[in-house]
Formats: C-alpha cells, sequence, structure tokens
C-alpha cells in the first residue's frame, strides 16, 4: 500500500527501512504493545490504564505498524483524542500520550524503531 494512502510523512528512515526490506518495523504495533504489556509486572489499574490506551490507539489506527509511528501520526493521534467526548481533561490527553510513549520507548530500544517520533512532540498538563 502506499504511503499517500496511509497517509504518512516520506522520510528518510521510511525510505532506508523499504530498502533494507525489514519486515519487523511492517508488523503490528498494537500487538506488540500487548504482547509488552503481558510481560510488565505493574498493578490491575495500572494494565486497565494501559489497555485503555491501547484500545483508543486502535480506535484511531487499527492497523497501526511502526512505519506508521511519526511525528505526523503522534499529531494526529493528539487532536483524535481531544476530541473524544469522555476526554474532558489535558491531563487525560497526557496520560493517554504517557502510556503509548512507554511502549514507543521500549520498541525503540528493541530495534522496532530508530527514532522516537516524542522526542519533537510535546503533550502538556495543566495545573491541578
Amino acid at each position: 500500500m502506499s504511503l499517500v494512502k496511509r497517509n504518512i510523512d516520506f522520510s528518510f528512515d521510511i525510505l532506508n527501512n523499504y530498502l533494507k526490506g525489514d519486515s519487523k518495523k511492517k508488523e503490528s504495533f498494537i500487538q506488540f504493545c500487548k504482547n509488552e504489556l503481558e510481560k510488565l509486572t505493574m498493578s490491575v489499574n495500572s494494565k486497565k490504564q494501559q489497555l485503555s490506551s491501547l484500545n483508543r490507539l486502535s480506535d484511531f489506527k487499527p492497523n497501526c505498524t511502526f512505519l506508521d509511528l511519526n511525528y505526523s501520526f503522534i499529531s494526529g493521534y493528539y487532536y483524535y483524542i481531544n476530541s473524544l467526548p469522555q476526554v474532558t481533561s489535558q491531563n487525560t490527553v497526557w496520560g493517554y500520550h504517557k502510556n503509548l510513549k512507554k511502549f514507543i520507548n521500549i520498541a525503540v530500544k528493541k530495534g522496532f524503531m530508530d527514532k522516537n517520533p516524542y522526542q519533537d512532540f510535546r503533550v502538556k498538563t495543566a495545573p491541578t
């Protein structure tokens, strides 16, 4: 499927991965997150929050791959989360991004991604 149809901005990382035929980056990011979540030790409530974030991500982009994760994707996800009627606080938006960022950091460490798109994207919290 073309980058235009998948709404992905061109980058040299994408071209490099295509030329290398790096299939790891074409895998499902959401499935990766679910697998990693099973390995993590955390409270029941924390796991529920993580799963809720993964469900929102899946609603936003059901077939999300590692190649999809770039600045434009994160920006679109930010606006999508803000548009949800149940999200009434900037701190809730921040929480969704915090959870997504956790799995992106794991993916970078495991070599599924070369760069963390949150490196250039900031989500602010509101004073409570």
